[in-house]
């Protein structure tokens, strides 16, 4: 059972039900996509198995500069949105 299975039944959001071998399981799309975006909200990495190395060093090493010095990334984007077909 994935993590998020396991949180919905916790929080009583997926309802279970055996048919045989095997199970069914039931939940409105809504809170399935409300939880989701909570869950997400609160660690972007809940859905991934295990963190890569790529966006461990990005959130180290470039995310920082994103949020305090934005303005160059600014620049660089509206200059590449020139070119493109928007």
């Amino acid at each position: 059972m994935i993590k998020f299975e396991q949180h919905l039944i916790k929080e009583g959001l997926l309802k279970e039900v055996r048919l045989g071998d095997g199970k069914i399981s039931m939940i409105e799309a809504k809170p399935l996509f409300g939880e989701g975006c909570k869950l997400l909200d609160k660690d972007v990495y809940f859905l991934v198995k295990s963190e890569p190395l790529v966006f461990k060093l990005f959130n180290r090493i470039i995310y920082p500069f994103l949020v305090y010095l934005p303005w160059p990334f600014r620049i660089i984007n509206n200059i590449a949105l020139r070119f493109t077909d928007n």
